[in-house]
Parts: structure tokens; sequence; C-alpha cells
């Protein structure tokens, strides 16, 4: 979602929330109406000194403004895959990152003798891993292990780590990072 939309968005729920009219927030803000408005339905990308204002008005952080708000509900489309290792390697995003969010959510598909290697995370990070067909290889801290179809794996991403598949058979997996910071 582009941002003038994030922050129209927000902006209209503070305003309908505190029952504001365009008229009453263009007072307090001193930002015109049809700006109010205008930033409101996206169609334009105000400047941070007008937010700052917006946001003086609101009596809210500049950063509520910004960020995109979960619903209580939320569908999302899982895209086309990111491709690794010529191939043998399809990573599908479930639960993309996103700022608000503290994780993020992976399906993988391995072919046999596939691989990737991952740098290391931010510090605090963890990776929590479940298999769902097959068995997937993970080398972190000098160390590899093996975890089978119905299990759970979870380390510390902060450092560099392979995942790999060393059978004959595919592998499936989940992937969830846990941002802690």
């Amino acid at each position: 979602m582009e941002i003038n939309i994030i922050v129209g968005t927000n902006i209209k729920k503070i305003r309908d929330d505190k029952g504001l009219s365009l008229d009453k927030l263009s007072v307090l803000t001193d930002v015109s109406k049809s700006m109010l408005g205008q930033i409101e339905r996206g169609e334009s990308s105000p400047s941070i000194n007008i937010l700052s204002k917006i946001a003086n008005g609101l009596k809210v952080d500049l950063v509520s403004l910004t960020v995109k708000k979960s619903e209580a509900t939320e569908l999302f489309k899982i895209k086309k895959p990111t491709i690794k290792d010529t191939g043998k390697v399809q990573i599908f995003s479930v639960f993309p990152f996103e700022l608000n969010n503290k994780f993020e959510m992976q399906r993988i598909e391995m072919e046999s003798q596939g691989e990737f290697v991952e740098n290391s995370h931010i510090k605090g990070s963890e990776v929590y891993i479940v298999v769902f067909n097959g068995t997937l290889t993970i080398s972190v801290s000098g160390k590899s292990f093996l975890i089978n179809k119905g299990e759970s794996f979870r380390f510390q991403s902060d450092q560099q780590h392979k995942y790999s598949n060393e059978t004959l058979i595919g592998c499936e997996f989940s992937y969830t990072r846990l941002f802690n910071n």
C-alpha cells in the first residue's frame, strides 16, 4: 500500500474517532480544508511540516499517521515465489514483513539437493521452522541439525545460517522470523 494512502486513511480514522469535521481539523492544524481532503483521499503527499501540524492538531504522534494499522481480519494473497538455487528452492511469502509487525512468515519448498544461505539477521531475532514434508538440514553456529517431517526447530538468527535438503525427496517447511527488537 502506498504511503500517501496509509497516511490519508489514518488521518481520516483518527479525525472520525475524535468527532472532528474537516473544518474543525483545519482550524486546529492551520492546514487548509481542501489540502486535508486531498491528503485523506490519498491524492497528495504531505511534507513532514504538514504532517507535524496535523499530528499536533490531532494530539497524536507523527508515527501513528504513517504506519499501516492492522485490521481485525485481513486476507493476504500468496504471490509468485522467490526462486533460489536455480529453481530448486521456492519461497512463498505468507505474511510479509511490515514495519508494525514483529514477524514475517514464509512457506518454502525445496527440491532434492536444494540449498540456500542467509546472512545474519538483526540481533535478537529468532527463526522458527516447522517441517511438513521431507527432511531439512539447518547449519548454524558450526553445527548441523536434521529436522524431520512433523518436527519443529528454533534458533537465534543473528549469525549466518544455511538450509539444505540432502535427501532424494522434496522438503516443505514453514519459516517464521520473529523480531524481538
